[in-house]
C-alpha cells in the first residue's frame, strides 16, 4: 500500500453515534402508509443493508453548514445528515432524517438528485417502479424534535409521479439544474429535461436534440470498439454539470464532451477527448461506475472546467472556458493534461472522486481519492498552469484505524477486559460493535429458547457490560483464563475489523474551505483530513517542511532528531515500550530528588538487554551530529502548550457547539494526545540511555516525564468516556464555557488550552468532579487517580472522595490523617469553580473539626458505611470544645451505634443526649434490642435518674402496640424493669394490664394463652404478699372508663375463676 509521504493527517469521526435519527416511511401512494420492510434475522445482513454505497455533500450555509446524503446498500432507504461545526446565531440540537421506502421498492442507484433552494432541501429520485419520488424537506425538520414529517401527511411534503415511460427507455443518471429543473440521462444515450411549475408538481419532459439515441440503435447492429454492455450504450452520458446560467456540460462513456444551450437544448460545443489522449488510451471507454467527472471552479472572473477520464490510466484535462453572448469555447492550457500517479502498481486503482481549487493565476491544487477494493488513498497535488508540472505534496492511507492504545495492554488478567473495551470502542462504530455482539450472541446461544432468555436478561445492561458478560460466560478453559479470555477478545476484535474493512469504503470527498478541512464520506462514518502537526510528522518519520511554524530550532535539526528517534525506538518491542510507559506513570513527585537513580533503574531494567554498546555509540554520535539538539528537545516539550495563542476567538461569534463539532474535538484531542505521548516516550528512551549525570539531561527527562503524563491524563479521561464522548464534551464545556469556533486551525489552539489546564491541575480536578457528580465510580480507577499526586487540600479531598466507594477504609484514613489540612483550607474562587459539580461535598472546607467530622459522618452514613460513619461521629465528639453543644455528635453516635449493633456505645450516647431527645432515643434503643431478640439486655443498663422517663416510654409501647404477641414482650420488659428498680406494684400492674387486654380481646382463649394468664396471676399474687402491710396489697388496673383499684382478695377470686374456666 501507499505510504504517507507528506503533511496530511486523518481522523475518523462518528457523529451519528450521538446524533438522533428521525425515521419516516415513504408511502407507496399519496394516502397509503407504506408496508414496512421486513428485517432479516441475520445481524450481519441487517448491518450491511444500512452501509452507505452512494453519497455526497450538499452546501447549505444557513442554519446548517452542509448536508450529507447517504443511500444505503439495500437501496430501499437513505439518510440526510446535517453537518454543522459551529452555530453562530441559533442554539439548536440537530437530528438526521432517515427515509424508508415501502417493501420491494428501491432507488435506482444513480438516479438520485438533491439540491437546496430557499430554505428547502429538494430530493428527487427514480424508484424501481419507474416513478419519480419528489420530497420537499424544510430545514426545520433537521432540528431535534421539530420534524413534522409523517407518512400520514406525505401529501404536504412528497409527491409521486410517472411523467415518462422509463420502462421503455431506462434512466441512468439524474442531476438537478434548478429547484424545478432536472436533467436525466438515459441508458440508450438520450438526454431529457424534466421541468415542473413548482415543487411537488408533475414534471413536463423535453427531449434534447441529439443523435445519440439513433447511434445507439445502430450499435446494436454494428458493434465496434472495446465497449459492449447490453444495458448501457457507449453514448450514455455518465456525468452532468450545470454550466453558467444557460449551459450544461455532459460527458459520455465514449469520451465525448458536450456543452448544451439550455434554452434551445442544442449542442453548442462538442469535443472528442480521444483526440487529446495518447493512442494507448484513445480507444478505451470510460468507466461508468464513477459519475463526478465534471467539475468547475471560478477564479478572478474566469471559469475553469476539469474533466476526469476514468481509463486504464486516469487522466484529468483542465480547460479555461470562454463564454460570449451566444457561443462557448474551451481554451487549452499549454500543458492541460494531468496524469495523476497511482498509489502503487501492484493493485487496480480507480479514481473514485476528486476535488480541485484554483489558487492563483498560474496555480491549482488537486485532491484525488483512489480506491482499490477496500483500500483508499488520498493524494494532494500542486499543479502549475504554466508548465503543467504536477507535484505531489502528500499522501494518506485510509485503512482500518490503528490505535496505540493497544500498547497499554501488558498481559495482566485484570486488564484484558479494560484494554479491549477501550480499544474496540475507540476504533469502531457502535453499529459495528453492536452487530458483532449480536453475531456472537447468536453463535453462543444456538438454542433459541436460551437466546431469548439471555437477550431479556442482558437488555438492561450497557453494550460494554453485555459484551464483557457474554465473553466471560463462554470461557472454555477455566484453568487458563487469561489465554482463553484474550482469544475471545481477539476474535471479537477481528470480527469488528473484518466488518470495517469490507464495509467502510471511501466514497466521496468534499472541500470545506471555510473550516480548512477535507471531508471524506465512508460507508459507515466520515474522515476529516487536515494538515499534519509537527508531532505527527515526527512519529510517522515524514519530513517537516517550511510550512510548519518552527522557532528556537531549525527544521533540519528536527528532521534529524525525528529520524534518530524512529531508528532508536524500533530497537525495542511494543510490549517493552508498554511496560516502560506503565512504569513512568508510577514515578511520583516525591522521587524528584532521586531522578538519576530512577533513570538508571529504567535503563538497566528495561533497555539494557535489548541494545548493544555499538547502538548506544551510534545514538550518541547521531545526537552529536544535530547542531542544536538540546534546543530541539526543548522546543518539542514546549511546542504543544506554548506555540499557539490562548486568546478568545472573537472574530466569529459561536453560540453553541454541535454534535459534529464536539465529535471532531473529541477525536482530534484523542489523536493528538496519543501522538504526543508516543513522541515523548521515544525522547525519554533517549534521555535514559545517554549520560544521566548531566544536569541538562536530567532536567529534560523531568520535563519530558511531565509532558508524557499530561497527555496520558487526557487519554485516561477519554478512555473512560469513549463510549459516550458527550461526557468528555461536558468537561470541556465546563473548562471552556464560551463556545469556540472549530476549524482546522483552531483545533490546535484548543488542544493547547486543554494541555494548559492539564498542566496547572485544573483538568484532573474537573474530570473527577464530573465523574463524582454522576456517581460513576467505575470510571475513577487508579490509572486516573495516579495524576492526583500533590498533597494539596483539594487533591487530598478528591482522593478520599473517590476512595469512599471502592476503598472506604482508605478513604477514612485519608480524611482522618488530613483533617486539619482540609477543614482549615479556604477554597479559592478557581477551586470552588472546579469543584462546583460536587458543590454539596465541599462543606468539608473552612469548617471546625467538629463540623468536618459531622459532615463525614453523614457522607459515610448515606453510603451505608455505618462502622466508618460511627468512627467519624466519635471523632466529632472528641473534637468538640469543652462546653460546646455536642447534641448532633451524640445523636450521630447513638444512631450509628445502633446500626452496627454496638449497644454499649448506643447506651452511652443516650446518657449524653439532651432530655428532650432522650425519650426518642430510648424508644429506638428498645426497638433495636427487641428486633435482635436482646430485650433482656435492657435491664442490665444503668438508667439512674431516668426512672420516670423509661416508665413513660415502656407504658407508651404497652398502650400503642396492638399486636398481643409483640405487646407481651413490652409487658414483660416493663415488669422486669420495674422489678429491678423496686417498683413491685408497678411490676404487677404491667402484668395485669396484659391480662386485662387479653381477656377483653379474646374471650375464648386457648389453653396455652390461659396458662400465660395463670402464671401472671400467680406472680402478681405472690408479689403482693411481699407487702408486710395488708392494706398495701393492691394495684391500679388501667381501663378505658378509668383506673380501678383491685385489692388482693379480688385478684385471688379472678384467679380462681380463671382456673375454673380452664378446667
Amino acid at each position: 500500500m501507499a505510504q504517507s509521504i507528506g503533511s496530511l493527517a486523518n481522523i475518523y469521526i462518528r457523529p451519528n453515534d450521538n446524533l438522533p435519527v428521525y425515521s419516516i416511511d415513504i408511502p407507496l401512494e399519496h394516502n397509503n402508509v407504506s408496508e414496512k420492510v421486513k428485517s432479516s434475522v441475520d445481524p450481519e445482513d441487517n448491518f450491511k443493508r444500512q452501509v452507505t454505497v452512494v453519497g455526497g455533500f450538499l452546501e447549505i450555509d444557513n442554519v446548517l453548514h452542509k448536508l450529507n446524503y447517504r443511500i444505503h446498500q439495500s437501496l430501499d432507504s437513505f439518510e440526510l445528515v446535517p453537518i454543522t461545526l459551529n452555530q453562530t446565531v441559533t442554539n439548536y440540537d440537530f437530528q438526521a432524517l432517515r427515509f424508508q421506502l415501502p417493501q420491494d421498492i428501491t432507488i435506482q442507484e444513480k438516479c438520485f438528485s438533491i439540491q437546496y433552494s430557499a430554505g428547502e432541501v429538494l430530493v428527487d429520485f427514480i424508484s424501481s417502479k419507474n416513478t419519480i419520488v419528489s420530497l420537499n424537506v424544510s430545514l426545520q425538520n433537521f432540528i431535534k424534535d421539530k420534524s413534522e414529517l409523517t407518512s400520514l401527511n406525505f401529501h404536504t411534503w412528497g409527491f409521486i409521479s410517472a411523467p415518462y415511460s422509463f420502462e421503455v427507455r431506462n434512466p441512468f443518471l439524474l442531476r438537478s439544474l434548478t429547484g424545478n429543473e432536472l436533467i436525466l440521462s438515459l441508458r440508450d444515450g438520450g438526454l431529457l429535461q424534466l421541468s415542473r411549475s413548482k415543487e411537488l408538481k408533475t414534471f413536463h419532459v423535453t427531449i434534447f436534440n441529439d443523435t445519440s439515441y439513433l447511434d445507439s440503435l445502430k450499435l446494436k447492429f454494428f458493434r465496434r470498439g472495446k465497449f459492449w454492455n447490453e444495458n448501457l450504450s457507449p453514448k450514455a452520458i455518465i456525468s452532468i454539470l450545470p454550466f453558467a446560467e444557460n449551459y450544461l456540460a455532459t460527458l459520455s462513456i465514449d469520451k465525448i464532451l458536450r456543452i448544451w444551450n439550455l434554452n434551445t437544448r442544442v449542442v453548442v460545443l462538442e469535443r472528442n477527448l480521444s483526440n487529446e489522449l495518447p493512442d494507448s488510451l484513445a480507444k478505451d471507454y470510460l468507466d461508468s461506475s464513477v459519475t463526478n467527472l465534471l467539475q468547475k471552479k471560478n477564479f478572478d472572473n474566469a471559469i475553469f472546467l476539469s474533466v476526469s477520464l476514468p481509463l486504464s490510466e486516469n487522466v484529468i484535462i483542465l480547460y479555461s472556458v470562454i463564454l460570449s453572448e451566444d457561443t462557448v469555447s474551451l481554451s487549452n492550457f499549454e500543458n492541460h493534461i494531468i496524469l495523476p500517479i497511482k498509489p502503487d502498481t501492484g493493485n487496480l486503482w480507480l479514481l473514485q472522486d476528486y476535488a480541485f481549487l484554483i489558487t492563483g493565476a498560474t496555480s491549482a491544487k488537486f485532491w484525488f481519492l483512489w480506491r482499490s477494493n477496500s483500500f483508499s488513498v488520498i493524494h494532494q497535488y500542486d499543479f502549475s498552469l504554466d508548465n503543467g508540472e504536477l507535484s505531489i505534496k502528500s499522501a494518506l492511507d485510509f485503512t482500518t484505524p490503528k490505535s496505540s492504545l493497544k500498547e497499554e495492554f501488558n498481559g495482566k488478567v485484570e486488564q484484558v477486559d479494560a484494554h479491549y473495551v477501550t480499544r474496540i470502542f475507540n476504533l469502531y462504530d457502535k453499529s459495528i460493535i453492536s452487530t458483532v455482539y449480536e453475531i456472537f450472541e447468536r453463535l453462543y446461544y444456538v438454542d433459541n429458547f436460551v437466546f431469548e432468555k439471555e437477550l431479556t436478561k442482558s437488555s438492561t445492561y450497557s453494550l460494554k457490560d453485555r459484551i464483557v458478560n457474554l465473553l466471560h460466560s463462554h470461557l472454555t478453559n477455566k484453568d487458563s483464563n487469561l489465554y482463553d479470555l484474550g482469544s475471545q477478545w481477539v476474535k471479537f476484535d477481528t470480527t469488528c475489523k473484518e466488518l470495517w474493512d469490507t464495509n467502510n469504503e471511501s466514497l466521496s470527498i468534499n472541500l470545506d474551505l471555510e473550516n480548512d478541512m477535507l471531508y471524506v464520506l465512508n460507508g459507515l462514518n466520515y474522515s476529516i483530513v487536515r494538515d499534519a502537526t509537527v508531532f505527527e510528522l515526527i512519529l510517522s518519520a515524514n519530513p517537516i517542511t517550511s510550512s510548519q511554524s518552527i522557532t528556537k530550532t531549525s527544521i533540519e535539526d528536527l528532521n534529524q532528531l525525528s529520524t534518530l528517534l524512529g531508528d532508536y525506538s524500533s530497537s525495542f518491542p511494543q510490549s517493552l515500550l508498554s511496560e516502560v510507559a506503565e512504569k513512568l506513570m508510577t514515578i511520583s513527585e516525591n522521587e524528584k530528588n532521586k531522578t538519576t537513580l530512577v533513570m538508571n533503574e529504567l535503563f538497566q531494567k528495561y533497555l539494557q538487554s535489548y541494545i548493544s554498546k555499538q547502538q548506544i555509540t551510534e545514538l550518541l554520535s547521531g545526537l552529536s551530529g544535530i547542531e542544536n539538539v538540546i534546543e530541539s528537545v526543548e522546543f518539542l516539550i514546549s511546542y504543544p502548550e506554548s506555540s499557539y495563542h490562548f486568546e478568545e476567538d472573537t472574530a466569529i461569534s459561536v453560540s453553541k457547539r454541535t454534535e459534529w463539532g464536539e465529535e471532531i474535538l473529541f477525536r482530534e484531542f484523542q489523536s493528538r494526545a496519543l501522538v504526543h505521548k508516543a513522541v515523548f516516550l521515544n525522547l525519554i528512551l533517549v534521555m535514559i540511555t545517554v549520560d544521566n549525570s548531566n544536569e541538562i539531561i536530567v532536567t529534560l527527562f523531568k520535563n519530558l516525564l511531565k509532558s508524557f503524563k499530561h497527555n496520558q491524563l487526557v487519554l485516561e479521561a477519554m478512555k473512560r468516556t469513549s463510549e459516550n464522548p458527550p461526557i468528555f464534551a461536558s468537561i470541556f464545556r465546563f473548562l471552556f464555557p464560551k463556545p469556540h469556533n472549530i476549524n482546522g486551525n483552531s483545533i490546535a489552539s484548543l488542544f493547547s488550552r486543554l494541555l494548559k489546564e492539564v498542566r496547572d491541575g485544573s483538568f484532573i480536578k474537573a474530570t473527577i468532579s464530573h465523574l463524582l457528580n454522576q456517581n460513576d465510580y467505575t470510571l475513577l480507577g487508579p490509572e486516573l487517580m495516579v495524576h492526583l499526586q500533590k498533597a494539596t487540600p483539594v487533591d487530598v479531598f478528591l482522593k478520599a472522595m473517590v476512595a469512599i466507594n471502592s476503598k472506604p477504609e482508605e478513604s477514612k484514613e485519608i480524611f482522618q490523617r488530613n483533617d486539619t489540612l482540609i477543614s482549615k483550607h479556604i477554597l479559592t474562587q478557581h477551586e470552588s469553580w472546579l469543584l462546583s459539580p460536587i458543590e454539596s461535598l465541599t462543606v468539608l472546607f473552612n469548617v471546625s473539626l467538629t463540623e468536618y467530622y459531622n459532615h463525614l459522618t453523614e457522607f459515610f452514613s448515606t453510603r451505608k458505611l455505618h462502622s466508618i460513619a460511627l468512627s467519624m461521629a466519635l471523632r466529632a465528639v472528641e473534637s468538640s470544645a469543652p462546653g460546646e453543644d455536642d447534641h448532633v455528635q451524640q445523636w450521630n453516635c447513638f444512631t450509628l451505634a445502633l446500626s452496627v449493633e454496638n449497644y454499649e456505645l448506643a447506651y452511652s450516647a443516650t446518657q449524653n443526649l439532651k432530655p428532650e431527645f432522650r425519650k426518642k432515643a430510648l424508644k429506638q434503643f428498645i426497638l433495636a434490642l427487641m428486633k435482635n431478640g436482646l430485650l433482656i439486655k435492657f435491664i442490665n443498663y444503668d438508667f439512674t435518674g431516668s426512672f420516670e422517663l423509661i416508665n413513660e416510654v415502656l407504658q407508651e409501647f404497652i398502650d400503642t402496640t396492638p399486636n398481643l404477641e409483640a405487646s407481651l414482650k413490652f409487658h414483660k420488659l416493663a415488669y422486669s424493669w420495674r422489678l429491678k428498680v423496686g417498683d413491685y406494684r408497678g411490676a404487677c400492674e404491667s402484668l395485669y394490664q396484659f391480662i386485662d387486654k387479653q381477656r377483653s380481646r379474646l374471650p375464648k382463649m386457648t389453653e396455652s394463652e390461659s396458662i400465660v394468664l395463670v402464671e401472671f396471676y400467680l406472680i402478681i399474687i405472690n408479689l403482693l404478699f411481699t407487702f408486710s402491710n395488708a392494706d398495701d396489697r393492691w394495684i391500679l388496673a388501667r381501663q378505658k372508663a378509668g383506673n380501678k383499684l383491685l385489692i388482693l382478695p379480688a385478684l385471688q377470686q379472678e384467679y380462681q375463676d380463671l382456673i375454673s374456666s380452664i378446667s
